[in-house]
């Protein structure tokens, strides 16, 4: 019953990237630090920019977090 409920108003913690609650970050953001790879050792002043910490930044670029999200637009 509770799962059923979950799933019928959209409560679903598995939400991933944008849709999230807990996103700081849009696709866009995303694929703006991705397009700035080349430049390396800006991590630090990227995390200021989008409000993020470092690890965050670094994650997307090594492509841990918003894998997903990335290859639905491909």
């Amino acid at each position: 019953d509770n799962m059923q409920d979950m799933y019928q108003k959209n409560r679903n913690s598995s939400q991933k990237g944008e849709h999230n609650g807990n996103s700081k970050l849009l696709k866009k953001h995303v694929l703006d630090i991705r397009s700035r790879i080349q430049y390396k050792n800006y991590q630090y002043d990227w995390a200021k920019e989008f409000n993020v910490h470092p690890t965050t930044i670094e994650n997307i670029i090594k492509k841990k977090t918003w894998n997903f999200e990335i290859e639905k637009i491909k």
